[in-house]
């Protein structure tokens, strides 16, 4: 089994002149045993031990209405996740290191989130709202060994998103448009270890898709 001992700390703040708030948080974990998955070389996974790691960060976020219609919102998210004592790690290719030190895999050091959102009536009978978010998270590292080796990295990633939606007040009907990572941005966002070879898969392409909804 694993243990966690857990502490955590904020506060939230109401800003009544913009009809919004802002909040922030601090935690510090500390795991002993910490459970984790790995492949191995002859195929398969294996669920075995870490001996013990710290995650410790913090967050702040808020949303302001700073006009009739318009939304504002925005996150940042700092993590300090590592391995305090794993000196029986083994590596991509089964071999016994001393991992130590390392960063836990698929956590990024830094990320942040920007939103805006606006509506407004088009007529008695229709409104129109529009949305659009930037989302960005810095490298990670897909394993718990081999960490400075690129093949081993996901680089930093970049998604815009957007959305327009048209609302029929009477029917409640809506249909638009919305687009995910317009830009297209592909990083590998995780990877596993099979009969020594690495499975790759990346973020989601971008994509863009036409709804019509009716709300109940």
């Amino acid at each position: 089994p694993e243990t966690l001992k857990s502490a955590e700390v904020g506060a939230k703040l109401k800003l009544r002149s913009l009809s919004g708030y802002l909040a922030a948080s601090a935690y510090w974990n500390v795991y002993d045993d910490l459970q984790l998955r790995a492949g191995v070389p002859d195929g398969g996974i294996v669920i075995f031990n870490a001996a013990s790691s710290t995650i410790k960060g913090f967050e702040i976020e808020g949303q302001i209405r700073p006009l009739a219609g318009l939304t504002l919102e925005g996150n940042i998210a700092y993590t300090n996740a590592t391995f305090d004592d794993f000196k029986a790690a083994r590596d991509v290719l089964d071999r016994p290191v001393d991992a130590s030190g390392n960063f836990l895999p698929r956590t990024p050091e830094w990320q942040y989130f920007l939103g805006a959102a606006y509506e407004r009536p088009l007529s008695a009978d229709f409104e129109a709202r529009g949305e659009l978010s930037y989302s960005w998270r810095d490298t990670i590292f897909l394993y718990q060994t081999n960490q400075d080796s690129q093949a081993w990295q996901g680089e930093p990633l970049t998604e815009i998103g957007a959305r327009l939606t048209f609302t029929h007040l009477p029917s409640d009907l809506k249909f638009g448009l919305f687009g995910r990572n317009l830009t297209d941005d592909r990083a590998v966002a995780n990877v596993s270890v099979n009969f020594s070879y690495p499975i790759v898969t990346f973020n989601r392409p971008r994509s863009v898709v036409s709804f019509l909804e009716k709300g109940f």
